[in-house]
């Protein structure tokens, strides 16, 4: 019996290839009229298409993914002395809350009796009162500029943190003093005057021989004040047996040995001046002020709480270049002969004035032209007021 592929028809089988090679043609020659690059030949399958993939299946357009939500970053928190906080309770830290009974250990005793609020706006304003005087100090302090003090200032602040009682002054002065260079302890009572002022034990004890700290001398009351005949320097009436030995020393290596800057009596030769004096809201006795030293370059006498003859300046310390004598509401007000203590101040005796700061007291424009007659460069004055007020201020006093 004859096999069924046999009986087909042969022309069937040939019709077949005539078409196939029809459409082979007919898919060249479009391929020849738009030009495209000859592709490598494909072996011909039964299972294969007779036209290429990219061809049947036309290709998707690549959809873009949204871009990933960024989460903005918590705000940074800082603390009451500046201090970047970051845990419980002011920060999330990993883990449970703290259980109640840790509580004292977060809260100290001026947060539990609400004292806090109080401490932050007097440290705001004696911030607010050292202002000018502190820009114009050098090297300048930062202390608005940067809110986290340095890693020197935070050791400084632990150093005296464990000398807080009361009676601890000597031994803080025994024992942290003597290794502190003065321009540390120049930026740590800086730092107090704003933040923590020191009692008058303490400030003195980071003072040299002199009632200084490398030039300078921050006293802020009222945990302190000005000890009497401060400024008044002592001259032994005979010679310790140390000078003696050094005076020796001196006179057997000759003249070039006395005058050496590494020679053992260099430095109580020739001291360092006091240049900067601070005063804020302390008595101000007046043979204090008559008493201060000639020197001075910077004068800051702020909020005081009486009347100070700072007419008689001009004549203790003449190369004054800064002063701030800001928030003293009495500068406005008639002193004596119907005149107020700023109109009998003699300004042309201050010829390196170049800063006079005036804020919250109340002086109108009218000092200026009093200032500046005479110069030639003008001074800076800060915080005058507009003459109607600070007429209107005068009859209200009346």
């Amino acid at each position: 019996m004859p096999s069924v592929a046999a009986t087909r028809d042969p022309d069937s089988r040939q019709v077949n290839n005539l078409l196939h090679t029809l459409r082979g043609e007919h898919y060249r020659h479009e391929q020849n009229i738009q030009r495209v690059k000859a592709r490598a030949p494909v072996h011909s399958s039964t299972s294969n298409p007779t036209l290429p993939f990219d061809q049947i299946y036309a290709a998707r357009a690549v959809e873009r993914e949204p871009p990933a939500t960024v989460r903005p970053s918590p705000p940074l928190r800082l603390g009451p002395a500046g201090v970047l906080e970051y845990a419980y309770p002011r920060g999330r830290v990993p883990g449970p809350r703290p259980p109640p009974s840790w509580s004292g250990l977060f809260h100290d005793d001026s947060r539990r009796k609400g004292g806090e609020p109080q401490a932050d706006a007097e440290c705001a304003w004696r911030s607010n009162a050292l202002s000018l005087i502190y820009s114009q100090l050098l090297p300048p302090t930062g202390h608005n500029a940067v809110p986290i003090p340095r890693l020197t200032l935070l050791c400084l602040q632990y150093l005296d943190s464990l000398y807080s009682a009361q009676d601890a002054s000597e031994a803080f002065a025994e024992d942290v003093i003597p290794y502190l260079p003065g321009h540390l302890r120049r930026d740590l009572m800086r730092w107090s005057a704003v933040h923590d002022p020191l009692p008058t034990t303490k400030l003195f004890a980071l003072a040299e021989s002199g009632g200084h700290v490398d030039g300078e001398l921050v006293v802020v009351g009222p945990r302190a004040s000005l000890p009497r005949n401060v400024f008044k320097t002592r001259r032994p009436s005979h010679a310790s047996p140390a000078h003696s030995q050094i005076d020796s020393t001196a006179e057997e290596g000759g003249p070039d040995a006395e005058d050496s800057w590494d020679s053992p009596s260099f430095d109580e030769r020739v001291p360092q001046p006091m240049q900067t004096l601070i005063l804020l809201s302390i008595t101000l006795p007046v043979n204090t002020l008559l008493s201060f030293p000639p020197t001075l370059t910077h004068l800051a006498l702020l909020a005081l709480p009486a009347p100070s003859p700072i007419f008689r300046l001009p004549r203790v310390c003449p190369l004054i270049e800064v002063l701030d004598i800001s928030f003293n509401n009495w500068l406005s007000k008639p002193h004596a002969d119907s005149q107020s203590v700023l109109e009998r101040v003699e300004w042309d005796r201050w010829s390196r004035l170049k800063v006079l700061g005036l804020k919250g007291t109340g002086v109108g424009e009218e000092i200026v032209s009093r200032v500046n007659k005479g110069r030639w460069i003008d001074v800076d004055i800060v915080g005058v007021v507009s003459l109607e007020v600070a007429l209107s201020n005068l009859s209200l006093d009346f």
